[in-house]
């Protein structure tokens, strides 16, 4: 009798994380949504490997990013900032975006009208 670890159509949730590049959590959620089917053995969730593999093909295929939009990449690489920093005007207010497929985009005319506020920390009253 082969066990989990011995399967070759099994991987464990580790080796399926980073297959997908994603955490060893996601892969238990995965799991839980039913996007995975699970087996556990004492402790180790095994997954199938090819339902992994087949959701490693259809990860890459994200929708294009529509006519007049940015995404906050785009936005971070024509200000010279880090994406983190766009992530951050857009939750002050500064930047107008809309969160659509689980990913932030701008309309490039606000993103053309939008100015920087100044780098560092804003200053102190005394």
């Amino acid at each position: 009798m082969t066990t989990p670890r011995q399967d070759k159509q099994l991987m464990s949730a580790v080796e399926a994380a980073e297959v997908l590049g994603v955490s060893r959590q996601r892969i238990h959620q995965l799991v839980n949504e039913r996007k995975l089917t699970g087996m556990r053995d004492r402790s180790f969730l095994y997954v199938r490997r090819d339902e992994v593999m087949a959701l490693q093909a259809t990860r890459g295929k994200r929708a294009a990013i529509p006519s007049g939009w940015m995404t906050k990449d785009q936005v971070a690489d024509r200000f010279g900032v880090a994406p983190r920093t766009v992530n951050d005007w857009h939750l002050n207010g500064w930047l107008r975006g809309s969160l659509t497929a689980s990913r932030l985009l701008f309309p490039v005319d606000a993103v053309e009208k939008f100015t920087p506020p100044p780098r560092g920390r804003p200053p102190t009253s005394a």
